[in-house]
């Protein structure tokens, strides 16, 4: 009786893995790999709630206001992050063909954790100064969804391209030219 989780294993009638059968009976493990973390992180309130995520629209002016505030922020720790921005993010700042957006989707090929932490903090200080945002005004989103190849084309591309669309001392976003609009964000500091 029971099912296959509780069924005592006969090990003379399973079958060795592929990788213990190439390697002649040693086991192996994978080189260790470099987390994503997902922007903006889970939060939790004063009582270890976790605080639930609330989308809003962002006006083109409190999008450019919160950028210009996330880029001081990036600037006061002396770092640079280079990003690639896509979806309504480019039709509110760079084709201006609607008012409105209620995210800027993000991902990068060289975006690292360490970089990811900062940007969240400073996307995270910024919606403390712009209520406005909500509280994944700036995500990764599109990242997760992203195979590695796919992102590394796309954020070449984007770099290759290099048409200012938003200038900052440490603020620069980029339009790419290829199917899917990507756009580039770099911090400069």
């Amino acid at each position: 009786m029971g099912n296959g989780c509780t069924k005592p294993i006969d090990e003379a009638q399973q079958e060795p893995s592929r990788a213990h059968q190439r390697q002649k009976g040693r086991k192996t493990i994978g080189l260790p790999q470099d987390v994503m973390i997902h922007v903006p992180r889970n939060r939790v309130d004063h009582k270890g709630v976790l605080v639930q995520q609330v989308t809003r629209d962002i006006e083109r002016g409190v999008l450019l206001a919160a950028l210009q505030h996330v880029a001081r922020y990036v600037a006061d720790r002396g770092r640079e992050i280079a990003i690639i921005a896509v979806g309504g993010a480019v039709n509110t700042l760079y084709l201006q063909s609607r008012d409105i957006t209620h995210d800027v989707d993000i991902f990068g090929s060289t975006f690292t954790s360490e970089a990811r932490i900062l940007l969240d903090e400073a996307m995270q200080d910024a919606q403390r100064h712009y209520s406005d945002l909500g509280t994944d005004w700036l995500n990764t989103e599109t990242q997760m969804w992203m195979p590695g190849p796919l992102n590394n084309r796309l954020t070449e591309a984007a770099k290759r391209q290099n048409v200012n669309i938003f200038d900052m001392p440490v603020l620069t976003i980029d339009v790419s030219n290829n199917a899917c609009l990507s756009r580039s964000v770099t911090l400069d500091v």
